[in-house]
């Protein structure tokens, strides 16, 4: 068992490790230690965290969300699907 969120998608078969790499309904994603990710925080100029977070939204806006057009769901349940997600791959809870 990973977590509620993710277990779920064991059961369904949607979530499936495949030569060495994960997927959740077809998306990879990776699983890390938090220390590896963890450096991103002790980035002291403010400037560099804000275009760190910049980067990442758009990427995500860009790159994650269009994955979840072939899926047929509505605007909303893809973003709490999304937020979902991201809490349940350890990045703390979405704003």
């Amino acid at each position: 068992m990973l977590n509620k969120f993710l277990d779920k998608y064991i059961f369904t078969n949607t979530l499936r490790y495949i030569h060495n790499n994960f997927f959740l309904v077809n998306i990879p994603f990776l699983i890390v230690p938090v220390d590896l990710l963890s450096t991103l925080n002790n980035i002291g100029d403010i400037s560099k965290q804000k275009e760190i977070y910049f980067h990442i939204k758009e990427s995500t806006k860009k790159n994650f969300m269009p994955r979840f057009n072939e899926l047929s769901i509505e605007d909303n349940s893809k973003l709490n699907f999304v937020k979902n997600f991201f809490v349940a791959s350890g990045w703390g809870r979405l704003k």
